[in-house]
């Protein structure tokens, strides 16, 4: 399958949204100023606004922030949402660079998974020593809860409209001679 959202495709909703505000005089567009929709250096890290146009322009996914104020227990299970947005701050060269970091958590085949492009592969949330197919969930609401208390923001996509479902494809009558 080929992927939903690409760089390139995001790149052009940064550069539509900073169009956007230079019309309405929010950015200036001088010489030092950059697009702060996107990384300065290309490294993706779109802002917030790119990330919600793109998802809401799929059509059938709304994109919604978590009230992180109400806790873990105000997220709805990841069985009732298509999967949950993280942003996360973090800090490289020693704390010298701030920024975010997005993933994704989503439950895929009833595990709830870590889709963090930081890690080798999707881990499930799971205590140590546990059974993936005996997962909770208290592991990720203990991870959750880390991540608000650590300043990140959480966003949950949901699905608006039903998925078509594939129709069988018909039968085809025996054709009759007749002429």
């Amino acid at each position: 399958d080929a992927p939903i959202f690409t760089k390139q495709g995001l790149e052009q909703i940064a550069a539509r949204k900073y169009e956007e505000e230079q019309e309405l005089g929010l950015a200036s567009g001088g010489v030092f100023e950059f697009n702060h929709n996107r990384s300065a250096i290309g490294l993706g890290n779109y802002s917030v606004v790119v990330l919600e146009t793109a998802v809401r322009a799929h059509g059938a996914y709304s994109w919604d922030q978590f009230d992180v104020r109400k806790g873990v227990e105000a997220i709805p299970p990841l069985d009732q949402v298509v999967g949950i947005v993280v942003n996360k701050p973090t800090s490289n060269l020693m704390g010298a660079w701030k920024s975010k970091h997005w993933y994704t958590i989503r439950r895929c085949r009833g595990h709830d998974l870590n889709l963090d492009s930081k890690l080798a592969a999707p881990v499930a949330f799971v205590a140590e020593g546990q059974d993936v197919s005996a997962s909770t969930g208290e592991t990720l609401k203990e991870h959750l809860r880390l991540l608000i208390d650590g300043g990140g923001s959480l966003f949950g996509v949901t699905q608006t409209e039903p998925q078509p479902q594939p129709q069988p494809e018909p039968e085809l009558e025996p054709e009759s001679g007749v002429a």
